[in-house]
C-alpha cells in the first residue's frame, strides 16, 4: 500500500512540475516578453549594435524580434530545456531566399538572460565563453520594465 501511495505522489509531483513552469512550455512561458540588450559580443569583441541604448528583443509565443539599431529582424525559435547547458536555436528568413539558423545555450537567472550561440552549421558553443576566432556570439539581456 505504502508503494502505490509513493508513486502517487511521485506521479502527481511529476505532473505539477510539467505544469508549472518545467518542460518547453513552462521554459518558453519564462521567456516570454521585452528584454533591454546590456551587452553583445562577437568572438570577444563588444558589437556596435550594443551601443544603442534602445535595443530590445521580444519573445512572443515562438516567434521573437530584435528591435532597435539596424537589427531589426524577427524569426521563431526553439527550447530543449533537458539538456545541460539549455539550448535556444532560431531560425530567421531575410528576403525570399536567405535563411539563418542558430544553434545556441542560453542560461537565465532572475531577471537576466545570456544566450551565445553560432550560425549555420558551425557547432553548438559548450560554454559562455565568446573567445576570438569561435564564431560565438554571446548577448546579454534584461528584463525590460522592471
Amino acid at each position: 500500500m505504502n508503494r502505490h501511495r509513493y508513486l502517487a505522489v511521485v506521479a502527481t509531483l511529476t505532473w505539477a512540475g510539467w505544469g508549472l513552469g518545467g518542460g518547453v512550455e513552462g521554459e518558453r512561458a519564462k521567456l516570454q516578453g521585452t528584454w533591454k540588450v546590456v551587452e553583445l559580443t562577437k568572438e570577444g569583441k563588444q558589437e556596435a549594435a550594443a551601443a544603442d541604448k534602445n535595443m530590445r528583443m521580444v519573445f512572443a509565443g515562438d516567434k521573437f524580434m530584435m528591435k532597435g539599431s539596424d537589427a531589426d529582424y524577427e524569426g521563431t525559435f526553439t527550447l530543449d530545456p533537458s539538456k545541460n547547458p539549455k539550448r535556444l536555436d532560431t531560425r530567421v528568413v531575410h528576403g525570399k531566399d536567405k535563411v539563418i539558423t542558430t544553434q545556441g545555450i542560453y542560461r537565465l537567472e532572475g531577471d537576466t538572460l545570456k544566450i551565445a550561440w553560432t550560425e549555420g552549421k558551425a557547432e553548438r558553443p559548450q560554454e559562455f565563453a565568446v573567445k576570438p576566432g569561435s564564431g560565438v556570439r554571446m548577448i546579454v539581456l534584461k528584463r525590460a520594465g522592471r
